[in-house]
């Protein structure tokens, strides 16, 4: 979420002209905001597959993140041309590399319906009783 939202941002960011420095300084903020996001998200996602996946399937299912990222290079990259070959050099630069980038709203909004419609590890499922999460058991049992 906080991925598609800094994106959003950058997309209708005030531009040098019109704010100054600050644009430069907001622009550096929202990218560090991104990392952070990538920062957390993207170990989670290798857990959380790991976690759902069959035993023996675990390093197939974890690969998805990676290619996830490799193929997220290539769809900006061939978005970036499309957009190029469509509209123009000139016009990319007055206002259509902002359109890349305000497609980052779509990206929040899945974000947002994938994570409501996630189930929970079947590990975790089974630990139901709040003195087995991994926890309260680590705890209670192995002090």
């Amino acid at each position: 979420m906080m991925m598609g939202v800094c994106t959003t941002l950058i997309g209708v960011l005030p531009t040098h002209a019109e704010i100054g420095t600050s644009a430069a300084l907001l622009l550096v903020g929202l990218r560090i905001l991104q990392g952070l996001s990538v920062g957390g998200e993207y170990p989670g996602s290798i857990v959380f597959l790991a976690e759902h996946a069959p035993h023996k399937q675990r390093g197939f299912y974890t690969s998805w993140p990676m290619f996830g990222s490799a193929a997220g290079f290539l769809l900006g990259s061939a978005l970036t041309t499309l957009i190029t070959n469509v509209i123009g050099e000139a016009a990319v630069e007055v206002w259509g590399w902002r359109v890349p980038f305000l497609l980052g709203a779509v990206i929040a909004i899945c974000g947002v319906y994938f994570r409501r419609h996630m189930s929970e590890p079947p590990a975790f499922e089974e630990a139901r009783p709040l003195d087995e999460l991994p926890l309260f058991a680590a705890v209670k049992h192995h002090w």
